[in-house]
């Protein structure tokens, strides 16, 4: 089960999938019922949905959260099947917090590189309000252009 985010604040929507797949095979499950039920912060049940999978073994839907919630852990519960009964959990978190907004720009040292070249520059993040964000970590992954040396 997957969600499109892990941190949510009141009045947003939850996007939920699941995909279910055979235990012994792990082929697709096609037309299987599921049922998915949203528990928020305090263990209330806030949301309970049924669906069926489709063809490829997954199953979609949105649970929208009211403007008013309790915050805290969030348990979203997608069970497979009423039969054997498989179950799935993830937990997302709601708050009221509002993470600050930043952007980030990557100058390179030149316009291009020879393959195997070490590549040089500067990785900035500033916040939308001009002050830097100090003690991020920065992780560069480079991968080829199409046609270009592998």
């Amino acid at each position: 089960m997957s969600t499109d985010k892990p941190l949510y604040r009141p009045g947003q929507t939850i996007h939920v999938r699941v995909l279910a797949l055979a235990a012994s095979d792990k082929t697709p499950l096609a037309d299987e019922a599921v049922v998915i039920e949203v528990l928020d912060g305090k263990e209330n049940k806030i949301f309970r949905e049924e669906t069926s999978t489709d063809t490829y073994g997954i199953a979609s839907l949105t649970a929208p959260l009211a403007s008013q919630v309790n915050l805290g852990d969030y348990v979203i519960r997608a069970t497979v099947g009423l039969d054997n009964g498989m179950e799935a959990e993830r937990v997302v978190e709601v708050t009221e917090e509002t993470l600050p907004k930043f952007d980030v720009r990557v100058i390179p040292d030149s316009a291009y590189f020879a393959p195997h070249e070490a590549i040089s520059g500067v990785v900035s993040a500033r916040y939308f309000f001009g002050k830097a964000v100090v003690g991020g970590a920065v992780t560069v992954t480079a991968v080829p252009s199409v046609g270009g040396d592998k």
